[in-house]
């Protein structure tokens, strides 16, 4: 199906991590796993997430873009966070279970 990015917090309270282990122990990560990373920078502020089930697509901030398939029964995100460059570093996650 057509997933899209969504902001799923206000941009007020976008929260900030200093590293990846912080992001990763936020609430909104904790049931999933990391399976891909890329341009990675911190510290870096959350801007947006895309979330799909069973496989995702998405551009990295030089166009390149990517797929991850194969992932059935599993939900994917893709979190995207900027660094204080201007940097777009992307987190990519499957849920812990599958659905």
């Amino acid at each position: 199906g057509l997933s899209h990015f969504v902001q799923t917090r206000l941009l007020a309270s976008a929260p900030s991590f200093a590293s990846e282990a912080e992001f990763l122990a936020d609430p909104q990560q904790q049931d999933y796993l990391t399976i891909g990373r890329f341009d990675m920078s911190w510290p870096a502020t959350y801007v947006d997430e895309k979330i799909s089930e069973n496989e995702i697509t998405f551009t990295r901030q030089d166009g390149t873009p990517h797929q991850y398939s194969g992932f059935g029964g599993y939900r994917l995100k893709v979190v995207r966070l900027r660094d204080g460059d201007g940097r777009e570093p992307i987190m990519v996650l499957r849920s812990r279970t599958k659905r």
